[in-house]
């Protein structure tokens, strides 16, 4: 499901992913003018691919942050970089993309919102 998101998606830019399989996957390709669009990210765990094909806006920085994705070649902000040029043009832009992609492979994303719905109300709640 991540590798198709991600074949229409990447435009701009060159991203492999290296699954926690170890199979690599190239998309999108380095343009001239923007050489630096080049980074690799690795991803650990099973659920990773699956997570971040569901809310790739939630789940992205959960796992930089819990390390289940790597980045082994440019940095950070190239990564970030590579997904705000290519998020900002054609279908992807509107808001809810994730939603109808899911939902066109036959999920279901209410539980994924009703998570981050019941994780937000709970932050909430711990700033009072």
């Amino acid at each position: 499901m991540l590798q198709k998101m991600l074949e229409r998606l990447i435009r701009v830019g060159r991203l492999t992913v290296i699954g926690p399989d170890g199979r690599r996957m190239n998309f999108g390709a380095v343009l001239a003018g923007v050489p630096d669009l080049d980074v690799v990210v690795r991803l650990k765990g099973r659920l990773t691919p699956v997570k971040l094909a569901l809310a790739p806006d939630f789940y992205l920085g959960e796992a930089y942050m819990d390390g289940l994705l790597t980045i082994e070649r440019g940095t950070l902000w190239d990564l970030l970089d590579i997904c705000g040029r290519n998020l900002s043009r054609g279908w992807w832009a509107r808001q809810g993309w994730h939603v109808k992609f899911v939902r066109r492979h036959g999920m279901s994303p209410t539980v994924d919102r009703e998570f981050i719905s019941d994780t937000r109300r709970s932050a909430d709640d711990r700033k009072d």
